[in-house]
């Protein structure tokens, strides 16, 4: 009975399921260089170029960073400094 179950199991077309699967896989790959392939350049030089960084335009300084991180810090430590007035009625 086990011969029967396990002869059941296997795929009558492994080739197709091979030739599906390769098909699969290129398609895929086409798929994802297409984007890529399609690029023409900047400036019509025809070669890809990498990007090239710009800073953000009104970034804050580090100084104005850090004097806004010590103001919250000082505002967060206040806060939870502050006594309840539920006092012992715990």
């Amino acid at each position: 009975m086990s011969r029967l179950r396990s002869q059941r199991s296997r795929s009558r077309f492994p080739a197709l399921r091979l030739l599906l699967a390769a098909a699969a896989a290129g398609s895929a790959a086409l798929v994802a260089a297409a984007p890529a392939a399609a690029q023409d350049g900047q400036d019509g030089q025809g070669g890809l170029q990498p990007p090239t960084p710009n800073p953000p335009l009104h970034a804050p300084s580090n100084a104005t960073a850090t004097a806004v991180g010590i103001g919250l810090l000082i505002l967060i430590v206040g806060a939870n400094g502050i006594p309840s007035k539920r006092g012992h009625q715990d």
